[in-house]
């Protein structure tokens, strides 16, 4: 089949913002984030988005809070995803990136909202994060500080 991660790009699209039990649902439809009418067509979307550049790049929404729709959406790598992401409407009680507290009371490391591992202290937790986040994203990486 040719497109074939292009499609399947596609079909990740639609799920996350189409089917409820989809894991990410809640960070797109309950958002509000929509497909436009034109892209509920696969070959529209490929005209549109044309073939990923490398099997590297993967969908950006250009602006965060906008649907899926010619005009807001490219090809790129991860390094530029994560400059492009909205604020956290929370603020995380442990006060370090990537680290939250579980009911036992340890401290959890998250990346791309995955469970990695959890840790006894919280600088232990947030050295674990910058670690990981400066594998995956080399320079570009956000980093907890002063640990």
């Amino acid at each position: 089949m040719k497109f074939k991660v292009e499609r399947t790009t596609w079909h990740n699209m639609k799920n996350r913002c189409t089917r409820p039990s989809h894991n990410s649902f809640s960070y797109y439809a309950e958002r509000g984030i929509k497909i436009c009418k034109r892209w509920e067509v696969f070959e529209n979307f490929l005209a549109d988005m044309g073939p990923k550049p490398t099997p590297a790049h993967t969908i950006e929404r250009i602006d965060n809070d906008s649907g899926y729709r010619p005009g807001n959406c490219r090809w790129a790598l991860p390094a530029e995803q994560a400059k492009n992401k909205r604020q956290a409407r929370r603020k995380n009680s442990t006060g370090y990136r990537g680290v939250s507290i579980n009911r036992g009371g340890r401290y959890d490391v998250r990346i791309f909202g995955s469970f990695v591992a959890s840790f006894d202290s919280v600088e232990d937790a947030a050295a674990a994060y910058n670690k990981l986040a400066r594998k995956i994203f080399g320079k570009n990486a956000v980093l907890n500080n002063s640990i």
